[in-house]
């Protein structure tokens, strides 16, 4: 009796560990690429919210969707956004790997002077590299 339950248990938890199929591969192009694209939107407001950059909202989410529209159906299986570091996937395949521009520095103080802000967010781990400093004055 033991032994039935045991063999009966054990089926029912090797049942419930078993790999699912990848759920994402299956489904339609349109249905994938509207999730991507609600992720992407995320994003874009992340990265825009503190942005000099005019009208950052809407050139990214048009260059985004330009880009994701183009993506071949092998490259969108590759960007399920239930994945581990989706996030950075996405932004950098929907995004070709480019990044906002430096923001302009406010004009009554000198670009070497201004605080840099980091125009990424911390889930993208990435910054704009310091301006040059000025060159010394030769005397």
């Amino acid at each position: 009796m033991q032994i039935t339950q045991f063999a009966v248990i054990a089926s029912v938890v090797s049942l419930g560990a078993s790999h699912a199929l990848p759920i994402w591969d299956m489904l339609p192009r349109q249905e994938k690429i509207g999730q991507i694209m609600y992720l992407f939107a995320h994003l874009v407001d992340q990265n825009c919210a503190y942005s000099y950059v005019p009208d950052c909202h809407h050139l990214f989410m048009l260059r985004g969707l330009s880009n994701l529209v183009n993506m071949s159906e092998h490259t969108l299986n590759k960007l399920d956004p239930q994945q581990r570091g989706a996030q950075r996937v996405i932004w950098g395949a929907v995004m070709r790997d480019t990044w906002l521009p430096p923001s302009p520095a406010p004009h009554h103080l000198p670009y070497y002077l201004v605080p840099q802000v980091d125009e990424m967010s911390n889930e993208i781990e990435h910054s704009f590299p310091n301006p040059p400093k000025p060159p010394t004055p030769l005397l």
